[in-house]
């Protein structure tokens, strides 16, 4: 299974991205764990890059294998 969704790059959008990422590693034993990580990665692209000024965004993807889950956070960038 896998998930993306682009996301605009404000800290309310942070509630649905935990919420969509949940959706995703539903059932899975370390689904509390994933969803965290990506929620601090989202976090720090909101707060730490260009994703987080007007008209920024960022990109989540979620990966869900049986074994592991793989996730990411794909922003714009630095050098705000």
């Amino acid at each position: 299974m896998s998930f993306e969704r682009v996301y605009n790059g404000m800290p309310s959008e942070l509630r649905q991205v935990r919420a969509d990422v949940a959706e995703a590693v539903d059932g899975r034993p370390d689904a509390e764990d994933e969803i965290l990580l990506t929620s601090e990665l989202a976090t720090n692209a909101v707060m730490h890059s260009r994703s987080g000024q007007f008209g920024g965004t960022f990109i989540v993807r979620v990966e869900v294998h049986d074994v592991y889950a793989w996730v990411e956070v794909e922003d714009q960038g630095g050098d705000l």
